[in-house]
């Protein structure tokens, strides 16, 4: 997950960077006969030299991109028939194991570690309740030694709870 969040940082970060316009301003009087002359000039021939390069580039790109339509066509049948056999199906649960089984497995990991700390704090500190008759009547589940054992075991708790919340948002 955080390789998916970074990764869409760094595409952010890279649009900004590109589509950054640097506009420079040259004032043609104050550069000699010659030299205005030469900037005038490569800028009325450059256009044709730059849109037959990449005409080139496009005919090229153009080709390629038949050729990997053509590709992934078969390769897609071939994927197809592949991922309904028995080893296809093993192969594909590696797959996805390898690409998010840590983050699903520390998920369940820190899932549990919560309900056991909320069951924890349940059993340290909410009363039980019991009915006598027509009477209820609430009971301390835990008879704790002094009010300072009582104080940490609760600071305790709530340090193991942020601990827990901010391996969660790390992962």
């Amino acid at each position: 997950m955080r390789k998916l969040l970074f990764a869409i940082y760094i595409i952010f970060l890279s649009y900004g960077v590109c589509s950054a316009q640097t506009n420079v301003n040259v004032d043609l009087t104050k550069l000699g006969p010659d030299v205005r002359n030469a900037v005038l000039n490569s800028l009325k021939g450059g256009d044709e030299e730059f849109i037959s390069s990449y005409q080139k580039y496009a005919e090229i790109g153009k080709s390629i991109a038949v050729a990997l339509g053509e590709a992934a066509k078969q390769l897609n049948v071939e994927v197809n028939t592949f991922s309904t056999t028995p080893v296809g199906k093993v192969t594909m649960y590696l797959i996805v194991y390898k690409l998010i089984g840590r983050d699903i497995i520390r998920l369940f990991v820190l899932f549990g570690m919560i309900v056991l700390l909320i069951f924890s704090f349940r059993n340290f500190f909410i009363k039980k309740k019991i009915k006598n008759g027509s009477e209820i009547v609430y009971v301390e589940r835990y008879d704790f030694v002094s009010r300072d054992s009582k104080g940490f075991c609760a600071v305790s708790h709530i340090i193991l709870f942020l601990a827990i919340i901010i391996a969660i948002s790390v992962i």
